[in-house]
């Protein structure tokens, strides 16, 4: 578990903008995974990058300290154009603790509106990139997957019992009191979940669409799922308009709509919202100040949501039991993997030891190759089944110990009978003295 490391910042101590000085364009994270894992020294690494947090994700060396790959992590960002002061805002987990936040982060538990939806998405994008790039192995794949399906739990049991909302609901919230009860026209600026959720739930309430993306394929991917218009982001900006909305998540670094673009479809009778879900930010902000625009940018949503649940609900406390027992589980899994090596070593080494004894008891006297085969089977199986409650009990201390307690257990445990090899010879008599094959010391 101490392998694991998570770095990143979220809004809880991080500005929208600074957020965004750090986020991977999405359609480099691929490359880019790759380049940064072998610059920092990590043979795992993945990113998470949503429009309140970025997370980068790693399973490393146990001697390298979480503290050492922030370092290492801040160099290479600073080596993109971010100062020494910016990456301080860099924050670091490591082991159980590393676990436990991204099954917070994955739950929706860590989010400004506690217990939203769309981050278990979010991570699941975040998981299949890492294993298309090829830097997500057996660690980050065992907890990924853990992680989906606790938020799958918490996720669940929370609509259930207290239906809280997501970001994109107080945009929608937004949206139906802007437009007082009357049907308008609804631009979706990229498709992303936060978009692609929000089109849905447009639809079913009789609006008018229109989705946009930098390629009209991606664009039209979304629009025949909601049966909308669709365009590219050169050919809305040549939109006459009036539009009555804008809703926009792009995923991309830079910014999308221009204040003079938004200007354009200001009517002053109608007034346009736009609603900002980027990190970076994908309209201007200067689109505050043209007249008839209403902007509302990442940090008032956030805002808005942690407003929304100061006062906690005792369903969250269900909640958050739900990711502790996730984390007890992972943590003895992964505890177990890791001492994998060393069990088996142990017990090959009772079975060499009690193979060796029964030989030197029978002098020989065992020619023939079946009977030699049915031997090795019965030293085999008498080493496993009296090694059965002790290994019990190593799994319990993996599961609840050090890693450092559980590799002298299991060093005692070789210890506490004489090599396979000096079981004949010159050792004999002393071993003779020693418990026999079917009585090991505990």
């Amino acid at each position: 578990m101490e392998r694991l490391v998570i770095i990143g910042a979220s809004y809880r101590h991080a500005t929208v903008a600074a957020l965004g000085e750090y986020a991977l364009p999405k359609d480099e994270v691929e490359t880019r995974l790759p380049q940064i894992a072998a610059t920092i020294g990590t043979p795992e690494l993945a990113y998470i990058g949503t429009c309140n947090r970025i997370e980068f994700i790693l399973a490393g060396d146990e001697a390298t300290s979480a503290e050492t790959y922030r370092s290492r992590l801040a160099k290479v960002l600073q080596d993109t154009g971010h100062t020494a002061a910016e990456s301080r805002m860099l924050r670091a987990w490591q082991g159980d603790g590393a676990a436990e936040h991204l099954l917070l982060v994955a739950s929706g538990l860590d989010s400004a509106r506690r217990g939203e939806p769309e981050i278990r998405t979010q991570v699941r994008a975040a998981w299949l990139s890492a294993r298309r790039a090829g830097t997500s192995g057996p660690i980050l794949d065992r907890l990924f997957a853990d992680a989906l399906k606790t938020a799958s739990e918490v996720q669940t049991f929370i609509s259930r019992q207290i239906g809280v909302m997501s970001l994109s609901d107080g945009a929608l919230a937004q949206v139906a009191a802007h437009l007082d009860g009357r049907h308008g026209t609804v631009v979706l600026l990229g498709v992303s979940p936060m978009t692609r959720r929000c089109a849905h739930v447009l639809r079913d309430a009789g609006h008018r669409l229109v989705v946009t993306s930098r390629t009209m394929a991606t664009a039209t991917t979304l629009a025949d799922e909601v049966g909308a218009a669709a365009m590219t982001f050169d050919a809305l900006k040549r939109h006459p308009g009036p539009f009555d909305a804008i809703l926009a998540a792009t995923g991309g670094q830079d910014v999308v709509l221009t204040a003079t673009d938004v200007a354009s479809w200001a009517v002053a009778q109608r007034n346009l919202l736009v609603i900002d879900f980027g990190v970076p930010a994908n309209v201007d902000p200067a689109a505050a100040d043209v007249p008839g625009v209403r902007l509302m940018g990442m940090d008032h949503l956030i805002d808005e949501a942690r407003a929304n649940t100061d006062v906690e609900q005792p369903e969250m406390a269900t909640a958050r039991e739900i990711v502790d027992r996730h984390l007890d589980r992972l943590r003895g899994e992964m505890a177990l993997r890791q001492a994998g090596p060393a069990i088996r070593d142990v017990i090959a080494h009772y079975q060499s030891v009690a193979k060796a004894s029964i030989e030197k008891e029978l002098g020989g006297a065992v020619t023939d190759a079946m009977d030699q085969q049915r031997l090795q089977q019965w030293a085999d199986l008498m080493a496993r089944r009296f090694l059965h409650t002790t290994l019990a009990g190593v799994r319990a201390l993996a599961t609840h110990g050090e890693p450092a307690a559980v590799n002298v257990f299991l060093r005692g445990l070789t210890e506490s009978l004489p090599a396979a090899d000096s079981a004949t010879g010159a050792d004999a008599d002393s071993t003779a003295q020693s418990p026999s094959p079917s009585e090991p010391r505990p």
